[in-house]
């Protein structure tokens, strides 16, 4: 499988620039998916899983003491062994676990990577590259003619900020669909 192609339609996926396309920019981030937070959280959920199954409310309690949970730290974990009685911890009690000690508040990142898919379909991430955020054309109902390719940052992507062209020496990929080219 090539970087930056979609899988299933052997298309270039098309990147621009987060500044140029601020309509789409906004959508994605209110509407989109924190990807660097699930990540984050699934992390979490499988630490707390593998001390819940060694069931030392010592390791525990260190453990919600170092994620900012100091008062009632060793109580909580005691209480979090005791209800486990004697079964196998799953990965829902370790989830349980970090929802009721309210973990997610210790998550810290400025540049979160995003998801998006809107009602018409078409597929974005943001992610950053040297501090900039960009926005990857995934699958969208508009495939365009670019310039040039990116950088080799972003190996075999269009370069969506390089211009459009109709001649056939330029490189298909997906672009921003129509509607999110809007002036603000």
């Amino acid at each position: 499988m090539s970087a930056n192609i979609n899988s299933e339609t052997g298309i270039r996926y098309g990147v621009i620039q987060a500044h140029s396309v601020p309509l789409l920019y906004d959508e994605i981030y209110s509407c989109g998916t924190d990807e660097s937070y699930l990540a984050w959280k699934k992390d979490r959920i499988a630490e707390l899983l593998s001390l819940l199954q060694t069931k030392d409310a010592d390791e525990l309690a260190n453990y919600i003491c170092e994620h900012g949970r100091r008062e009632k730290a060793r109580v909580t974990a005691e209480e979090i062994i005791k209800d486990l009685d004697d079964s196998e911890p799953t990965n829902d009690d370790a989830e349980a676990v970090f929802d009721n000690l309210d973990l997610n508040e210790q998550f810290e990142c400025d540049e979160s990577e995003y998801s998006y898919e809107d009602k018409e379909g078409n597929q974005f991430l943001i992610g950053y590259l040297g501090g900039a955020p960009l926005i990857w054309c995934i699958k969208t109902n508009r495939v365009v003619r670019v310039k040039s390719l990116c950088s080799p940052c972003v190996p075999n992507a269009g370069d969506l900020d390089s211009g459009l062209t109709d001649d056939e020496s330029g490189y298909a990929c997906y672009g921003v669909p129509t509607e999110y080219e809007g002036d603000e």
